[in-house]
């Protein structure tokens, strides 16, 4: 009975995704979510064309690889207790001064 229930709101959730591009257990949960896939999204841009022109290619790649990790670290902190703080905080404060800069 519990995999029919269970089925029944994964075919809901991907509809979801489908049509909205996410489903409804992101906004249950969004800190999480974005911990979890910022470091993704923050590794690919890594591998775009441009960057920041006051920065070298190399110091952007460092500067998001700091970001991806304190993010990690951010997901660690919510749901497993143990994470670094001061990587997390370093990483936000990274990202609030870098957020228009992060576009391919």
């Amino acid at each position: 009975m519990w995999r029919v229930r269970e089925l029944k709101y994964q075919i809901k959730w991907a509809w979801q995704r489908l049509f909205r591009g996410y489903d409804d257990r992101v906004w249950w949960n969004l800190n999480s979510y974005l911990c979890k896939m910022l470091p993704v999204w923050l590794r690919k841009i890594k591998t775009g064309h441009l960057r920041p022109a006051d920065l070298t290619e190399e110091a952007w790649e460092a500067m998001l690889e700091e970001m991806a990790d304190g993010f990690e670290e951010g997901y660690y902190l919510m749901d497993i207790g143990d994470g670094d703080a001061e990587k997390f905080e370093r990483a936000m404060k990274l990202f609030i001064e870098r957020i228009f800069d992060l576009w391919d």
